[in-house]
């Protein structure tokens, strides 16, 4: 009665106790206890993952298209209705549900039973998401501002942006404790990740398409700033995830 599981067996127990228990084991084998705390545990990080990429992500697209709009008026939108609807629905998705099947941690079943009552807003899901908004803001501010003056190249450079940095960062989110070399390898988020790129490339060789983005064709040295600076913010979250399970007992060791 004080468990917060109880658990009867299946073969051999008796009515009584499969009826007062929580979990009816159908193969008397405890092993299968282990195996589904592991997948819970796996399922709930998944959860933890998904979250924080999606969150992150549109904390940062309200803050800026919204701070803009706010301060100079709706004739400024960073980006067009178009822009982000394929940003949330195409460039998002895809990589977002990737890492809701994303491999479990290696140190997985050596961690510490998680409180019930703990929120799946954790410190580390807290954290990676408020550093990301605090991080890409400011960054996509200063490039659509140095380009204020040419609004389509100002939305050009935004809408690579952005679709660059959530491609890339998602790779980061494939473990939020393991750094980006230490992850285990996730062959569905890169395919996913490489379908976007390869559609964009091809749809914006279409000019209504590129009229319905308020874009352009990206200059070559354009393309360059938007990769130097989408890795920057890859190596700020790396920092992060390093500095957070430093000293956190039971996380699995993270290199910058």
């Amino acid at each position: 009665k004080k468990a917060d599981i109880g658990v009867a067996m299946g073969i051999t127990g008796t009515d009584v106790s499969k009826e007062a228990a929580d979990i009816v084991l159908t193969d008397d084998n405890f092993a299968t206890i282990v195996k589904a705390i592991e997948r819970g545990r796996w399922i709930y990080d998944n959860i933890k993952k998904y979250l924080t990429y999606l969150l992150r992500a549109n904390i940062t697209e309200v803050v800026v298209l919204g701070g803009v709009v706010l301060a100079m008026g709706p004739e400024f939108l960073p980006l067009l209705p178009a822009a982000i609807l394929y940003i949330n629905l195409a460039t998002d998705g895809l990589p977002a549900l990737a890492l809701g099947v994303a491999p479990p941690d290696p140190d997985i079943m050596q961690r510490p039973p998680r409180d019930p009552r703990e929120s799946i807003f954790s410190r580390e899901v807290r954290t990676l998401i408020l550093l990301g908004v605090l991080i890409e803001c400011p960054i996509f501010l200063w490039v659509f501002f140095q380009s204020f003056s040419d609004m389509e190249l100002a939305r050009t450079k935004i809408f690579f942006m952005f679709v660059l940095i959530e491609l890339i960062i998602a790779v980061n989110f494939r473990s939020l404790r393991y750094s980006l070399l230490q992850a285990p390898p996730h062959k569905w988020l890169l395919l996913a990740i490489a379908w976007e790129l390869g559609l964009v490339a091809v749809l914006i060789q279409f000019p209504a398409v590129r009229d319905a983005f308020g874009i352009s064709l990206p200059a070559a040295a354009d393309v360059g700033i938007i990769v130097t600076l989408g890795f920057g913010v890859v190596v700020s979250i790396e920092v992060a995830k390093a500095v957070l399970w430093a000293k956190a007992p039971g996380a699995g060791r993270v290199a910058a």
